[in-house]
């Protein structure tokens, strides 16, 4: 901050009665909501973006009020309660970094307030932190903060310090990590990575699956197949999650559906895995399921119709609709996705029952595509489905896409929804130059 800066903060009016604390109220609150709502799985950018606008409100409202922001954001983690400690401990640390108050020494990012608040402090440096964090954290004296600062390093892409990583005298478990984050390693799994996917330990698996997530390398089958089997004797539902998620994308629709068929997994996960491939056979299924019960459509089956058809007409939302005017509309649309991709003059009355026969008959030609967002499958991220598609959903859409192109990608489902809209949108503007499909 330059001297014209202060001088011009200086001359800021006192903040109003009563202005901040509402504001600092609110963001506590909505990291919080912010943190269930992606433990549930099912929150979309779109939403999370909303949830996130109390946060970056009061770092507005912070930049211009200064040191006077930041000492009412001091006073309320040292007032919180126990349930809002974490939130109000992201806030202040937030704060701080919007004011450019980057940390110099263990006493600006306390060990204490760390130790304590781990995820909380983590969550607001790579929102929000300058770039200079990550270099001043791995020069700090304690060791949990330059683990904090090596981790940091591959979530926020810091990529002039590969060196300093590399020789970093920490646990293997994050150096490979953060070098997978960043694209350091070649496109071959270091052993220890093949290892752990057959590991009894929860975290080191869970390592293993996140690093094969973010870099796109691949495996061999039979490593993917302990991983899940792992998993599920574990009862571990990200695990899991991450391991059918590897499976199909990396093997063809075909093969990958009938790995997972005789795998007992859960209802809601079955159904991401059929919306994920789209293949027309299990999209039957599912939509005849979707068409035949009472209830109206939970959050996994609206995510599996924006994922396969693209849209979820009002009539098939209405949750005080009834089954007949929501199976109409479920018809409806999908007689429309299927003749604007080459079956043509399908009625929806054909589709009553949704039979398999169907295949051989009017919908011959899906046959020949993978559905995604109501056309055949390409390489390049939808950035409008990307919008809607649930936070798990989004985790395995950037998984396929460190695949498709053949190195790591970095950018996480759970980051800041800014971020990742900004990045999104300048994916889709160089598709579009490069007419990518």
């Amino acid at each position: 901050m330059n001297s014209t800066d202060t001088a011009i903060r200086h001359a800021l009016p006192a903040p109003l009665e009563h202005l901040l604390e509402p504001q600092i109220e609110r963001a506590v609150f909505a990291y919080r909501k912010r943190g269930r709502s992606l433990d549930r799985g099912w929150q979309s950018l779109r939403a999370l973006k909303v949830l996130e606008q109390p946060i970056e409100t009061l770092l507005e409202s912070a930049r211009y009020y200064g040191a006077q922001a930041l000492e009412k954001a001091a006073a309320a983690r040292a007032g919180a309660s126990v349930d809002d400690a974490d939130a109000a401990a992201f806030v202040l640390t937030a704060m701080a970094q919007a004011l450019d108050s980057l940390v110099h020494s263990s006493d600006n990012i306390s060990m204490k307030c760390y130790a304590a608040h781990p995820r909380a402090v983590r969550d607001a440096l790579w929102f929000y932190g300058q770039a200079p964090v990550c270099e001043t954290l791995l020069a700090q004296p304690d060791a949990a903060l330059q683990l904090l600062g090596i981790e940091l390093t591959g979530r926020m892409t810091q990529q002039h310090l590969i060196p300093r990583i590399a020789i970093a005298e920490a646990p293997q478990t994050v150096r490979l990590q953060t070098l997978g984050l960043l694209d350091a390693l070649g496109r071959s799994a270091p052993k220890e990575i093949t290892a752990w996917l057959t590991s009894s330990d929860a975290k080191l698996l869970r390592i293993a699956l996140d690093f094969l997530l973010t870099t796109g390398i691949a495996v061999p089958e039979s490593a993917l197949t302990a991983a899940l089997q792992a998993g599920l004797k574990q009862e571990l539902e990200d695990e899991v999650d991450a391991a059918c998620a590897l499976v199909c994308i990396h093997r063809p629709p075909s093969e990958a559906s009938q790995a997972l068929a005789a795998v007992p997994l859960p209802a809601d996960l079955r159904l991401r895995c059929t919306a994920f491939l789209g293949s027309p056979g299990l999209l039957l299924d599912a939509l005849a399921q979707i068409d035949q019960q009472e209830v109206s459509l939970s959050h996994e089956q609206k995510n599996f119709l924006r994922m396969t058809l693209g849209e979820i007409p009002a009539d098939l939302a209405d949750t005080h609709g009834t089954q007949a005017a929501r199976g109409n509309a479920l018809r409806k649309l999908a007689a429309s996705v299927f003749e604007r991709n080459g079956c043509a003059n399908i009625a929806p009355v054909q589709l009553a029952g949704w039979s398999r026969e169907l295949l051989a008959g009017p919908l011959w030609p899906l046959e020949q595509i993978r559905l995604r967002g109501g056309r055949p499958w390409r390489k390049a991220l939808d950035c409008d489905l990307m919008l809607e598609a649930s936070h798990r959903m989004r985790r395995w859409l950037y998984a396929e896409y460190a695949v498709v192109t053949g190195r790591a990608f970095p950018l996480a489902a759970d980051d800041r929804a800014s971020r990742q809209i900004e990045v999104l949108e300048t994916l889709k503007s160089l598709h579009e130059l490069l007419d990518l499909q």
